[in-house]
Parts: structure tokens; sequence; C-alpha cells
């Protein structure tokens, strides 16, 4: 697997950062505009910066995980995976399909 970079250090975003660890993904950091660079972020994570941090790394060497959640509006979560958007999914070891 390459080295994720997260989009969102809140809730959600905290919530992917711990399955990707029990995936033993190299994490990068977490983007986030809320946050100061350089700074710690929820489990001890980085700060790289805001969404646009994600550019100094090369698309072809980095996955990228939108870790932004939503309550209600989905507008900023839709506009970051549209600006970001590639491919792929994560599921937490604990994930069961309701559904089965």
């Amino acid at each position: 697997m390459k080295p994720v970079i997260l989009i969102g250090a809140g809730g959600h975003g905290t919530v992917l950062l711990d399955a990707l660890r029990c995936l033993d993904a190299e994490i990068i950091g977490v983007c986030d505009p809320s946050l100061p660079v350089g700074e710690k972020a929820p489990l001890g994570t980085i700060v790289l910066g805001g969404d646009d941090a994600v550019l100094d790394y090369p698309a072809d060497e980095v996955l990228l995980v939108n870790g932004i959640g939503s309550i209600g509006r989905t507008k900023a979560r839709r506009g970051v995976y549209e600006k970001l958007r590639g491919g792929g999914t994560c599921l937490h070891q604990s994930f069961t399909n309701p559904l089965l």
C-alpha cells in the first residue's frame, strides 16, 4: 500500500485513521485547514496544512483518504472529493455488513 494522507482530522477522519493503522498503513500526515501546520492531530498524526498541502506530494506516490464527515449538508465533503478524487475503499477491521 502507498503511504496515506488523510484529509480532515475530525471525528470521521479519526475513525478512518484508526482503520488505516489497523491495516498497518504508513500515514504521512493529515490535511486540515482548521489546525496549525506541524502540530499533532488526533491520534498523534502530524498536520501537513490545509487541503492544498497534498499538492506537495506526487499523486502517483500517495493515497488520499477523505476523512471529512458531515452532519446534514455534505457540500464541504463533496467539494474536497471532487477536487482530490481518485478511488479506493478502506474498512475498519470491526466492520460488519448490516445487509448480510
